[in-house]
């Protein structure tokens, strides 16, 4: 039994869904763990894909960024669980883990100084990698939603000792999330996974010059063969494009084993923590969801940094259509 995991029950899934004659929602479908030990229930499950929840604002609250990333997961399972369950996806295939335990953490980050923040971050860190840990070892695809891009870390983390070499991560983000490592925090996840020797080589895809300090500029830099971006600002100059891209990825990233994340502040008017008027469309970030996931085949995908609302963007179903294009196109690839 993971301690640091809550489960939610079938019958729980049906205040997010209602049943209509004549379909069937992914909220019917979807598998859900029958006991409390998650190594048993995901050796025995027949799905590949393991979704789950973190409801945490603190990594983002640590990084002066606007709170509000706890609630999104259940936001996000209101417009999940009512997609149709048909030939394009089926819930059968996805195991709804859980989410992580956070209340408690939240509860002591209420009116918080900075310092103790970022100590309760490393303390999430752990559960994190847990939870995440038993996910990569019964060889399962993971669905990560809500919270900071904190979270980042704990994920590269537990993919590499699962499975004991360092990894690659593709990053769609305004932000490098390179920042120092002086306290945990949303801005510098890939900054102690980068330290920590857990990275063969980070792709940054849409950073956004107007955002990223000398330091984070000098890191690419020093690290050019570990280090590599895609500016947002070269692609409204059309330096490059969707099929450069692409030829890129496939070429660095043959053979390698591959972490997929996909900040909601690089999506324009997306609600998040630092939400945006200039971005990625919500079309374009489909788009490069569906490219990048057939081009690196990852073992996972993390959809941090978003806010539940419904203006401008209704973020929460925006994030199931990202969700089930990124299922679809790994079906695709095997």
């Amino acid at each position: 039994m993971n301690t640091f995991l809550k489960t939610l029950e079938k019958q729980e899934l049906e205040k997010y869904y209602s049943i209509r004659e004549g379909e069937t929602k992914l909220g019917q479908t979807i598998l859900t763990p029958a006991g409390n030990n998650l190594s048993t229930e995901l050796a025995n499950s027949s799905a590949r894909f393991v979704l789950v929840g973190i409801p945490e604002d603190i990594g983002v609250r640590a990084n002066f960024g606007k709170p509000g990333t706890a609630g999104f997961f259940n936001a996000f399972l209101c417009s999940f669980a009512t997609i149709q369950s048909n030939d394009f996806l089926t819930g059968e295939e996805i195991l709804l883990a859980g989410t992580i335990t956070c209340h408690d953490l939240m509860q002591q980050a209420n009116e918080a100084s900075f310092e103790t923040l970022s100590t309760l971050v490393n303390e999430l860190d752990k559960r994190v990698e847990s939870v995440l840990s038993e996910i990569f070892a019964a060889g399962k695809t993971a669905i990560v939603i809500g919270g900071g891009h904190n979270n980042a870390y704990p994920i590269i983390k537990a993919l590499s000792s699962a499975r004991e070499q360092k990894i690659s991560v593709v990053n769609i983000d305004p932000h490098a999330d390179l920042r120092n490592t002086e306290r945990r925090h949303s801005g510098n996840g890939f900054s102690y996974s980068l330290n920590e020797e857990l990275l063969d080589f980070y792709l940054h895809v849409g950073l956004h010059e107007n955002h990223n300090n000398r330091h984070i500029l000098d890191l690419y830099a020093k690290n050019k063969g570990r280090l590599h971006y895609f500016s947002y600002d070269d692609y409204l100059r059309h330096e490059w494009n969707f099929n450069s891209l692409d030829r890129f990825v496939r070429d660095v990233f043959v053979n390698k084993v591959c972490g997929f994340e996909l900040d909601c502040d690089s999506i324009v008017n997306m609600p998040s923590s630092a939400v945006t008027p200039s971005g990625f469309s919500p079309a374009e970030a489909r788009q490069l969801t569906i490219m990048l996931a057939k081009a690196v085949n990852p073992a996972y995908f993390h959809l941090p940094e978003a806010i539940a609302a419904t203006e401008p963007l209704n973020s929460s179903k925006l994030a199931a259509y990202l969700v089930t294009d990124f299922i679809k196109a790994m079906n695709q690839v095997n």
